[in-house]
């Protein structure tokens, strides 16, 4: 993933991870316990604000594009074939 270049087709495989703002926290349940901070109550922990990521042993790279992200939870091997634009990765195939 460190290889990718500017406006340069490859393909990649890695794991999935999703950044969730929403998702409960153990920490936060502990300082709510503790009568610090009430931890807001949520029936969705998914949201506008999440950030898809593919990740391999050495780093993460952000996805973007024509993707589903409700139907790719975090720890998912997949497949993709995308293509490398500043910070992100579009993705233009997905296995």
């Amino acid at each position: 993933m460190c290889d990718i270049q500017f406006d340069q087709t490859c393909a990649l495989i890695g794991t999935t991870f999703r950044e969730m703002p929403l998702q409960p926290s153990i920490l936060k349940e502990l300082s709510e316990e503790l009568n610090l901070h009430p931890q807001p109550v949520c029936s969705n922990y998914t949201s506008e604000d999440d950030v898809l990521y593919l990740e391999d042993m050495v780093q993460r790279v952000i996805l973007c594009g024509d993707i589903d992200s409700d139907k790719l939870p975090t720890g998912r091997l997949k497949f993709m074939r995308i293509r490398g634009r500043k910070a992100k990765c579009y993705c233009q195939t997905l296995c």
